[in-house]
């Protein structure tokens, strides 16, 4: 490409073999490359598509001064049934974080399209975010009803300034569009130990898991509540 300081090292396929299941590779072919102009540093590529025998990936990243690879748009085709895809769209919004400019999320649609019509979709969307870094509150909404999330975070004396998406608990309200006798509201509740490591999950206060550690902080005990 012209105006690279040097030739980038660049995937063309890949080939995986697991136990139990067919070898399968993957191609990848790379579209609109994106350079640093002050830094003149290769930044990537503005689509990237992945393909198998049977599906192929096209997804579309935003570049910014500061940020890359922020994906904003994917598209998965099967290609047995080509007429019907999977879609997802993300839309992103400046903030300011200490002294650094990013992009937060602010809304997310992800379902399925046809070539003759929109089939099923949710949106994710009215992010609220923690001091610009972590989201505190997002709503999804469907055909069906609309699912409220809101989150709270540890945080202790040993993590300091340093701000650590570690979520402490989450709260649920749903409310269904036709059947108000189905709304709900629920509460996960995650405890952990003085470095973040989770030792208890509670789905309104029954118990859904506890884990116990050594001193080098490696799991010594598991245990999985009943429903």
């Amino acid at each position: 490409e012209v105006g690279f300081p040097r030739r980038e090292t660049i995937l063309a396929s890949l080939s995986m073999i697991s136990s139990g299941q067919d070898p399968i590779s993957y191609n990848f072919s790379y579209k609109s490359p994106v350079m640093n102009k002050e830094k003149n540093i290769f930044l990537g590529f503005k689509v990237v598509k992945q393909s198998n025998s049977k599906q192929e990936t096209t997804t579309s990243y935003l570049y910014t001064q500061n940020l890359q690879s922020l994906p904003t748009k994917i598209v998965a085709i099967d290609k047995n049934s080509p007429e019907v895809f999977k879609i997802k769209l993300n839309d992103y919004s400046g903030v300011h974080y200490k002294n650094f400019d990013s992009m937060a999320l602010k809304k997310s649609i992800d379902g399925f399209n046809s070539s003759v019509d929109k089939i099923a979709s949710w949106k994710e969307e009215n992010f609220e975010y923690d001091q610009n870094l972590c989201t505190k509150k997002k709503t999804t909404n469907t055909q069906y009803g609309t699912l409220t999330s809101v989150y709270k975070f540890f945080k202790n004396d040993l993590l300091g300034s340093y701000n650590i998406c570690f979520v402490s608990s989450i709260a649920y309200e749903g409310r269904h569009a036709n059947h108000p006798n189905y709304d709900f509201s629920s509460m996960a509740s995650i405890e952990r130990n003085a470095i973040g490591l989770v030792t208890k999950i509670l789905m309104d206060d029954y118990l859904k898991q506890s884990v116990e550690y050594d001193d080098q902080y490696r799991i010594s005990a598991l245990e999985t509540g009943s429903d």
